[in-house]
């Protein structure tokens, strides 16, 4: 229990200690800790409010008095507390020079029913204000005294000492607030302060839960010492209250040479306190005095203004008083008093100060102040809402058992519409009630009831609201689909609802349901109508009497007349029933803008939009056909039409019938022997659904026995003895509504008996290549489908190209997958999916060792793609477990034997893409499968970059085939929350072809997408990296998936770099890519171009000069048209060729390097190249008719002109054709050019066939041509002798072949070895015989020529040496071989012998055409 003093002591401590810095002080918790520890856990805190008064000042000491306020729960511990203080023993020692003398309890309050009773202990008593504004308790023992009061609620006040208290006391206050029970004491405390000084303080306080605490400090001493100078730093003190106060110390310090005196003076810091009183004016109060921008208004407040300053500035602490507000009743002149203390002496002579001043100004009332309450008056409204024509009284209780006066105000006026006032005198009670009916908008505002007695005025005030009621009609117009729809509503203007609505049916249809309906939002009551489709039929409106009313008298009525609407399905009928594979037809009427919905459950809310494709509106009505390859099992359930919030629905039944094409026959074609059985059949994917079956054959039916296990009827067919040469027989199979479909046909051949040599049970008779086709399920019940089988060697052996099986379970969910066609199909998607990877996956060997099965799983997988919309996780998770399966190792060899394996595998690829850009996900993803892996993620503003790393442990070798992809430049522009996805797959490189023998994928095939994202971005680029799963393979490039073409591409894609395990590769779009890499050894040889570089460069400037020697000597040369036409031919083989090897340069310079794309620079470039030489290939083909011509037809004569135009469209017209049909058949498909030279496409296309074809069909004819030649030469001249010795005509057969292979392009057949073979000294003739091309035609074609060698010398002015030079070689032509075998015979003169054609000796001057004297053809 001595614990208690330790908070009241240390909070008197802090106060008188100075302090160097913040000193913060934590009651709450000590508190807390003393009361929880000695009163079970109850709690206390500090409460504001209490006032401080300086009570005495002296030179050394100074007493102080602090009020201390105890609240706890536990009424039980006042007695004990009290105990605990009336047991100490005082002066009590806090700090050096610091004692408390006394402390006494002066108020204990407790909690009584819902008021405060306050008594005061022995010795102290309230004071005269207090008691007057409260009433006294009950068992008030002293009537003189007042010792004991009601409050509502503790207001820090307490009772004063009996006796005069010391003026030199102090008082702070202390509080520590629980609810229940309060206990004040009254501690003094003097304290000797050691040295003097001046202090300012004042608190600075925080709120801090539970404890609070407020405190004021007068401390005023004076001390005089002989010191030293002294000076005592600033400090600052902060404790923890309620009330924002700030604490200020400051040092003062005057300094002498001898003395040094240190006054502290003592600044008291109050709460300011305020008092209301009223002042009556005796003369009628007027509209201006509320006007406060009125004269009379200011100059009443300015008097009294002056006059109150002047008559209460003596009370302590005053601060201001006035005018407030006037009001009727005469005039009552408001006014409030602040001052920091207030106390009844001082007030009464103030107000006395008052009266003398205003005389002569006022005529005052009797009695003229009166003092205004606000406690122990309540006003009360009878209702907690109002609304216009209400009934409202208003409640006001005064606790005093007499009045003077009572008034009511409305707005500060005395007048109140429509009021009426009543009095009720109780015992300690006065009750004033004033009732308003009814209610009015002029009545709303504040309202004051004032009681006045004698000096005293009870105030109260409430604020009277008036709300209307608002009845407003929401909708006229109520559907006809058994849904409540309000049509009316009762609110109140605002604020909540306590309104009644109640609505009669007067008139119209009376069949519809209605109801009062309470609005949570909108805070209304709602009249709400409900219609069926058949209570709509009768009457089309309905007239409602609706009233909305108060529980006080307020009400409103509002009528409102209801129209129906309603819509109507044609045909009328409770459930509509059509088979599958019927036309179904549905008509809505009465309405526009009609739209249709579907719902297998019946559910309107999950009911999905039926496709505009099927339905026509035409005005009000709108026509539903669903066709019949479209309408199944699927399409059974409700269908809605909607119209402007207007709903109608019909339920159809849809029946099974299956379609001819899925009834599975038996046999379909056969042959029988008359007089012996055949046994038909006829299966159905669920024979529950179709209860008979009929066969017809030759014009009769018969019925079919059920075989429910094997989901077939059969019949066993007696064949007549004499039976025609055919019979056809169909099955009729009928369904639950008793629907027919007929199947296909199925055809037998009458057989004799003695050609048979084919025959059992199932297969049935035939004879030697006969076939029949049956049932799978007849050889393996786990098959469906047809199989066909031919009789060979009194066998019946299976066709395999005819083999159409595949697993039945997968053909029924296929069928499934087909039949997904109506709007909430994809509802059922996941579980069908789910089946399918079940049924794969548990007969994974016969799918993926059948073709059939593969290619049924294939065209599954694509129907799921067809059908999603939007995948989540777990869908794709079964897609790609179920397309793992179908590309296992296991299954390679069998895609092989697919038909049309690039189109399956390519089908495949796509529809994992385009499953995968459906894909769903908020989080990143991953899924992991044998042969495929998908990673995925979300895009946010941190992801900078996309990086996924895939690997697969690999079956043939130790290591792991891995990859990578990266996108980090274009992710900045990604739209948030976008994903982006890679898939792997490790075994497609095996199964999707390569496109031709030389190259082959040496990776993993990976794809990447971005859905609903267009490669729109700037320098967009995808980067990968795959391992190579054969290091052996070499030229590797990058390439793409076109699904266009379905072969690979490398548009957009370049290689970036590669070692020996690894390939970079880098693609400007998305989509799916993986790497081709060549067997052997294809890199470029050095050798082999230096060779062709420098032997095109020395043609190019042997034609440079062989078309200027060409021009300078024309003239000289081509005197005849034979001698002309073969310079012509000449002159444009130059031409072409010295074209083609010009953009032969080109093209090498534009090459694209390995895995860029080809430019268009580099197509143009193939294109030109083709087309010159192909010209240089026609012109020598040209020139070589012209030979055939001239020696064969040798008395022929063809005109210049016809020569001329020939010549001309076959030199140039045939190359222009072929360049054009190729490249327009080529280009489309990205297929025209090589991915590495500019030349054209030798692997993935036939491009290269337009230039190998012509070119060699050339050869084939020049060759012809100069065996032709060679003919000519051995034959004798008529007249000659035979020689003896055939040197000289083998010297000229062998000039013949020198000269005419590479004016006739023989050069080229080295060409043909060069595909044959890999040697390099074969490539290097070639290479060099035909880059050298030119300089042959310079040497052979032009400066060899005589004619040729004389005009040049002719021209440059040499004719005279050239005779001399002539003149002596004849002379002396025994002396050297040379000039005998090159100038007297001619080099040219490849026919000289005598007696011969002599076509090389023509005269020059001679212009005839005739062949005998021509000009030779090889000059």
């Amino acid at each position: 229990m001595h614990l208690l003093s330790l908070p009241v002591l240390f909070l008197l401590s802090s106060f008188m200690i100075p302090a160097e810095a913040t000193f913060n002080l934590d009651f709450s918790s000590l508190l807390s800790t003393l009361l929880k520890s000695e009163n079970n856990g109850a709690e206390s805190g500090y409460v504001p409010g209490s006032s401080l008064s300086r009570h005495k000042r002296a030179a050394l000491d100074a007493e102080y008095t602090v009020d201390i306020e105890v609240s706890f729960q536990d009424p039980t511990l006042q007695d004990t507390i009290k105990n605990f203080i009336n047991g100490l023993t005082y002066p009590l020692n806090l700090t050096a020079g610091t004692t408390i003398q006394s402390i006494n309890v002066t108020t204990a309050c407790t909690q009584v029913g819902t008021n405060l009773q306050c008594k005061c202990e022995e010795g102290f008593i309230w004071s005269t204000d207090i008691c007057s504004n409260y009433t006294q308790c009950s068992d008030n023992s002293t009537v003189s005294s007042c010792n004991c009061i009601n409050m509502t609620e503790n207001t820090g006040q307490y009772c004063q000492a009996a006796t005069t208290m010391s003026t030199t006391t102090a008082m702070t206050t202390l509080s520590i607030t629980t609810p229940l029970t309060t206990m004040t004491s009254s501690t003094t405390m003097s304290s000797t302060i050691p040295m003097s000084t001046t202090r300012t303080t004042t608190l600075s306080t925080t709120s801090i839960p539970s404890t609070t605490m407020n405190t004021t400090i007068l401390l005023s001493t004076t001390r005089t010492t002989t010191l030293s100078t002294t000076t005592i730093p600033s400090t600052t003190m902060s404790t923890t209250t309620p009330k924002s106060t700030t604490i200020t110390t400051t040092p003062t310090t005057t300094k002498t040479t001898t003395r040094t005196t240190t006054t502290k003076s003592a600044t008291i810091t109050v709460n300011p306190q305020k008092k209301s009183l009223s002042l009556g004016i005796n003369e009628i109060f007027t509209e201006d005095l509320k006007n406060t921008s009125s004269p009379k208004y200011n100059e009443y407040k300015n008097k009294l203004d002056t006059a109150l300053s002047e008559s209460y500035k003596s009370l302590p602490g005053f601060i201001s008083a006035a005018v407030t507000g006037f009001r009727p009743g005469s005039v009552v002149a408001d006014y409030t008093i602040t001052a920091d203390q207030f106390d009844a002496s001082s007030i009464q002579a103030a107000n006395n100060n008052l009266l003398t001043n205003l005389t002569g100004i006022f005529n005052l009332t009797n009695p003229p102040i009166l003092n205004i309450f606000t406690d122990n008056i309540t006003l009360d409204l009878s209702t907690e809402f109002q609304y216009l024509g209400d009934n409202v009284t208003f409640f006001c209780n005064v606790s005093i058992n007499s009045y003077s006066t009572i008034n009511w105000y409305l707005n500060g006026s005395l007048s109140i519409p429509n009021a009426t006032n009543k009095t009720n005198v109780q015992s300690g009670m006065i009750s004033f009630t004033l009732t308003i009916s009814p209610l009015t908008a002029s009545n709303a505002g504040t309202y004051f009831c004032i009681v006045n007695q004698d000096t005293n005025s009870y105030q109260a005030s409430k604020n009277l609201t008036v709300q209307t009621i608002q009845m407003n009609i929401l909708n006229g117009n109520v559907i006809c689909n058994d849904t409540a729809m309000s049509v009316l509503s009762c609110c109140p203007s605002s604020g909540e609802n306590t309104l009644t609505l109640s609505c009669q049916n007067i008139s119209g249809n009376y069949l519809t349901t209605k109801s009062v309906f309470w609005n949570n939002v909108s805070s209304c009551q709602e009249l709400q109508i409900k219609a069926t489709q058949n209570q709509c039929v009768s009457y089309i409106n309905t007239y409602y009497s609706c009233v909305c009313w108060s529980n006080n008298g307020a009400i409103t009525n509002q009528s409102i007349t209801v129209t129906y609407l309603t819509l109507q399905i044609y045909p009328v009928v409770d459930i509509f029933k059509v088979s599958q594979g019927k036309v179904l037809n549905l008509e809505c009427n009465e309405s526009d803008s009609i739209t249709w919905k579907f719902s297998s459950t019946g559910n309107s809310l999950t009911a999905m939009p039926i496709s505009q494709t099927y339905y026509t509106n035409v005005g009000k009505r709108s026509t539903l056909t669903i066709p019949s390859d479209t309408l199944n099992t699927n399409w059974n359930g409700t269908y809605y039409c909607f119209s402007n919030n207007i709903t109608t629905s019909r339920r159809v039944d849809v029946y099974s019938l299956i379609p001819a094409s899925q009834i599975q026959i038996q046999p379909a074609n056969f042959s029988y022997v008359c007089g012996t059985f055949v046994t038909f059949t006829c299966c159905v994917n669920n024979i529950n659904n179709y209860p008979n079956a009929k066969l017809i054959i030759s014009n009769e039916e018969q019925d079919m026995t059920r075989n429910a296990p094997e989901q077939c009827y059969t019949l066993r067919y007696s064949v007549p003895l004499s039976c025609g040469s055919s019979i056809t027989a169909t099955c009729k199979i009928f369904n639950l509504l008793n629907d027919s479909v007929t199947s296909m046909p199925m055809t037998g051949n009458q057989l004799p008996q003695n050609e048979v040599t084919c025959n059992d049970t199932i297969r049935l008779v035939g004879k030697d290549r006969d076939n029949v086709t049956i049932l799978c399920s007849a050889v393996n019940n786990g098959l469906t489908g047809n199989i066909t089988y031919i009789c060979i060697d009194r066998n019946w052996m299976e066709v395999k190209a005819l083999n159409f099986c595949v697993s039945a379970i997968l053909n029924r969910l296929s069928l499934t997958l087909q039949a997904l066609t109506s709007p909430d199909s994809e509802a059922q998607l996941p579980d069908v999916l789910k089946n399918i990877y079940v049924e794969v996956n548990n007969d994974s060997n016969n799918i993926t060792s059948s073709s059939n099965n593969l290619a049924l799983v294939v065209s599954m997988l694509s129907q799921v793609n067809n059908i999603a919309t939007t995948v989540q996780e777990s869908l794709m998770e079964d897609f790609l477990r179920t397309a793992s399966i179908v590309v296992n190792n296991s299954s390679i060899n069998t895609w092989k034997t697919v038909e049309n394996p690039a189109n399956q595998s390519s089908s495949l690829l796509q529809s994992v893409e385009n499953f995968a850009n459906k894909l769903v996900f908020s989080q990143n993803v991953n899924i992991t499968t044998t042969n495929i892996q998908l990673e995925g993620i979300i895009v946010d503003k941190n992801t900078a970059i996309f990086a996924k790393p895939f690997r697969f442990a690999s079956d043939i070798t130790d290591s792991d085939l891995t990859g990578s992809v990266l996108i980090g430049n274009v992710l900045a522009s990604v739209p948030q929350n976008s994903s982006i996805v890679s898939i792997a797959y490790s075994t497609l490189k095996d199964i999707i072809p390569s496109g031709n023998n030389k190259q082959v994928l040496n990776g993993l095939v990976m794809t990447t997408t971005i859905p609903n994202i267009t490669n729109s971005f700037v320098d967009f680029k995808i980067n990968m990296e795959f391992k190579m799963s054969n290091t052996s393979l070499s030229k590797p490039q990058c390439v793409f998936w076109n699904f266009k073409t379905e072969a690979w591409d490398g548009t957009g894609c370049k290689s970036v770099g590669n070692n020996s395990v690894n390939v970079s590769c880098e693609c400007t779009h998305l989509t799916s890519f993986s790497i081709l890499m060549s067997y052997g050894d294809n890199s470029p040889d050095p050798v082999l171009d230096y060779i062709t570089y420098i032997g095109v460069g020395i043609s190019l400037l042997s034609l440079v000069i062989c078309i200027g020697v060409e021009a300078t000597v024309w003239k000289s040369v081509t005197k005849n048209k034979t001698s002309y036409m073969r310079h012509v031919c000449i002159i444009n083989i130059a031409v072409s060729l010295l074209l083609a090897d010009i953009w032969f340069i080109i093209g090498a310079a534009l090459s694209p390097k390995s895995g860029e794309s080809v430019s268009d620079a580099c197509v143009a470039t193939t294109f030109f190249t083709h087309f010159f030489y192909l010209s240089v290939f026609f012109w020598m083909l040209t020139m070589g008719l012209i030979l055939f011509y001239r020696l064969v037809y040798v008395l022929h004569d063809m005109s210049k002109t016809n020569m001329m135009t020939i010549s001309f469209a076959l030199g140039y017209g045939c190359p222009l054709v072929i360049s054009v049909i190729t490249v327009a058949v080529t280009k489309p498909r990205n297929m025209y050019t090589s991915s590495n030279a500019c030349w054209l496409n030798t692997t993935e296309s036939n491009a290269f066939i337009a230039f190998v074809v012509p070119a060699l069909a050339i050869l084939l004819v020049n060759v012809m041509i100069v065996f032709v030649v060679l003919k000519k030469l051995c034959r004798p001249a008529v007249g000659d002798k035979q020689k003896k010795d055939d040197s000289s005509t083998l010297k000229h057969i062998a000039k013949c072949i020198l000269i005419l292979t590479p004016l006739l392009g023989l050069t080229w057949g080295f060409g043909i070895g060069t595909m044959a073979s890999k040697e390099k000294w074969i490539h290097g003739i070639f290479a060099a015989l035909n880059s050298l091309q030119g300089l042959f035609i310079l040497l052979f074609g032009c400066l060899m020529d005589k004619k040729v060698r004389e005009a040049l010398l002719h021209t440059f002015s040499l004719s005279r040496f050239t005779s001399q030079q002539t003149k002596s070689t004849n002379t002396n032509s025994s002396d050297s071989p040379f000039s005998k075998t090159v100038m007297n015979k001619g080099v040219f003169n490849l026919f000289h012998k005598k007696g011969a054609y002599n076509i090389s000796s023509a005269h020059v001057s001679s212009s005839s055409d005739i062949p005998s004297n021509s000009y030779s053809l090889l000059h």
